[in-house]
């Protein structure tokens, strides 16, 4: 089932890059307040 494994990927790559960007942002702010 390709199309089945490609949502799969696509969903795993998405949450991957949310999850870097819910970690960056933080960063980000904490760096902007010093």
């Amino acid at each position: 089932d390709q199309l089945g494994d490609a949502l799969h990927w696509i969903r795993q790559i998405v949450a991957i890059i949310c999850g870097l960007l819910w970690g960056a942002i933080p960063v980000v702010g904490a760096i902007w307040i010093v």
